[in-house]
C-alpha cells in the first residue's frame, strides 16, 4: 500500500507525468502530491541515510543541487569542504608575504580565487544546514557523523502506526504490542 512519508494515511493515485513518467499520488490529510519517489510503502519511513557518499561531489554541485541532497550527506560534504578551505586559508597566509614575487603571483592569485569558491561554496553548505538543523555544527567529527546516522536508522525502523491501549491497527485487525515498544 503506498502510504504518505508525513502522516501514514493512505495515498491515492493522481495520475502519471506524461514527461518525466512518473506516477503521483495525493495525500488528503497533509493536501500533498508525491512522486513515486516520495512515498513510502505499508507505512514504512524513507530511508534517511545514504548507502555511499562521495565527499568531494559538493565541489561540482550548484546550490540547486545541495539543496535535494540528504542532510547526513551534507555534513559530509561540509566536514570536507572545512578541511580544504582550512588548507587553502593556512597556505594562502604563508604566501601572502611573497605574492608579489614573480614565481609566487600566479600561484597565489589562483590558490585565492579558489580560496573564495570554496568559502562561499561554505556558506551555501553551512546555510542549508542551519535551515535544517536550526543551528550548524561547530565541528563535525565522525563521532557527529554516526551518532546523527544512529538516529536516523532509529526512526527510519519504527513503522508509523497508530497506537491505541497497546495495540495498532494492521490489515484490519488489532494486533497486540508490547508496552516497551510504545
Amino acid at each position: 500500500m503506498n502510504t504518505c512519508k508525513y502522516c501514514s494515511s493512505k495515498l491515492s493515485f493522481v495520475g502519471q507525468d506524461k514527461v518525466k513518467k512518473q506516477n503521483h499520488f495525493y495525500c488528503g490529510l497533509c493536501d500533498l502530491t508525491f512522486s513515486q519517489k516520495d512515498i513510502c510503502i505499508d507505512r514504512a519511513r524513507k530511508p534517511l541515510v545514504p548507502e555511499s557518499i562521495d565527499e568531494l561531489a559538493y565541489i561540482n554541485k550548484n546550490t540547486k543541487e545541495l539543496l535535494k541532497e540528504d542532510t547526513i550527506t551534507l555534513l559530509h560534504y561540509l566536514k570536507t569542504c572545512r578541511a580544504e578551505w582550512y588548507k587553502m586559508f593556512e597556505l594562502l597566509n604563508q604566501l601572502y608575504d611573497k605574492r608579489h614575487e614573480t614565481d609566487v603571483r600566479e600561484t597565489y592569485r589562483n590558490l585565492h580565487s579558489e580560496y573564495e569558491s570554496t568559502t562561499k561554496k561554505r556558506f551555501i553548505l553551512e546555510n542549508i544546514l542551519a535551515e535544517r538543523l536550526a543551528t550548524v555544527p561547530e565541528k563535525i567529527t565522525n563521532d557527529y557523523i554516526s551518532e546523527m546516522i544512529l538516529g536516523a536508522e532509529s526512526h527510519q525502523d519504527k513503522k508509523m502506526y497508530i497506537y491505541i491501549n497497546g495495540k495498532h491497527r494492521k490489515g484490519g485487525q488489532h494486533a497486540k504490542i508490547k508496552k516497551s515498544a510504545v
